[in-house]
């Protein structure tokens, strides 16, 4: 059994996704956010969750709904680099949810961390920051969702879907967590995962013949 604990805010009501692979074949999986459909066109999803599955095996995904700002120090942001933050500001919809990237003595770091405007995630970067150096995006629950390629004097604002949806997909190529996803090398038969009101845990079960069965619970127990 395999687990991974992505638990930020610990007040908050964790979620779970239980992945199976019962397809008969094996696979890399990723659990990932799409990008919010206003943020900067050149955005990428990363791979929130990623995990190679044997046929008859399952994976275990839980987290908390709390959300992130962050840099990473990627130099070009380019498909299938590996995203690792170096810094990750815990944020609100509507509440600590702007920050500005800086650079001092040879450092990237956010400074003036303050509550901008309702709904939305904003990282903004003074003229410190050179072009093709660092990378700027958001998060849930202490792990990057989605970066884009920070200029100078710049603001990038993301707007999350609530509640969130989270795509399941799987490939036979090698997918780390991290990873500037290219989504047209993922299977097509992606799995989307919505969860109702009062529901925390979603089985996900890859059948043979490749479709999704999605199966919601209350709470599932690890």
């Amino acid at each position: 059994m395999f687990i991974v604990d992505y638990r930020g805010d610990q007040k908050s009501t964790p979620f779970i996704i239980q992945i199976k692979n019962n397809s008969g074949s094996q696979f890399f999986f990723t659990c990932f956010l799409k990008v919010p459909s206003n943020a900067p066109g050149d955005t990428r999803e990363l791979a929130w969750f990623a995990k190679q599955l044997a046929t008859s095996t399952s994976g275990y995904f839980t987290w908390h709904q709390t959300y992130d700002l962050m840099w990473a120090d990627t130099g070009p942001l380019a498909v299938g680099k590996i995203v690792r933050p170096g810094q990750v500001i815990s944020s609100q919809l509507n509440a600590h949810n702007e920050a500005t990237l800086t650079k001092k003595t040879g450092a990237y770091q956010f400074d003036n961390v303050t509550n901008g405007a309702a709904g939305k995630l904003t990282v903004k970067t003074d003229g410190t920051i050179p072009n093709n150096s660092v990378s700027v995006g958001i998060g849930m629950s202490q792990q990057p969702t989605a970066a884009v390629q920070a200029t100078p004097n710049n603001a990038s604002i993301f707007s999350p879907a609530t509640p969130p949806s989270y795509s399941v997909a799987f490939s036979t190529s090698k997918i780390s967590k991290g990873q500037v996803l290219d989504l047209s090398t993922l299977s097509s038969a992606t799995c989307h995962i919505k969860f109702p009101s009062n529901q925390h845990g979603a089985i996900a079960e890859l059948q043979d013949g490749n479709t999704w069965k999605v199966t919601y619970k209350a709470d599932l127990t690890i």
